[in-house]
């Protein structure tokens, strides 16, 4: 099972691609210097980069897991 898991409940953003429990692939978007809301903008652009550096598509994905928070975001 191919999985995309993130979390944007904190001022970083944690990404990760993950198959059969082994993870595949991960980043971490921090925030720039004037607010967090740059890491936010740069959450989709980090899933296809983590994507393309595996060869994944959204095609591929089976299962999405997202974190919930409590946040400032979610």
């Amino acid at each position: 099972m191919k999985l995309l898991a993130f979390d944007t409940s904190c001022a970083t953003v944690s990404l990760a691609l993950a198959e059969d429990g082994a993870i595949k692939a991960q980043k971490l978007i921090a925030p720039g210097a004037e607010n967090r809301q740059e890491s936010i903008t740069l959450l989709v652009p980090g899933i296809e980069e983590l994507s393309q550096s595996i060869n994944w598509s959204p095609s591929d994905l089976d299962l999405i897991v997202v974190g919930i928070g409590p946040g400032s975001f979610t």
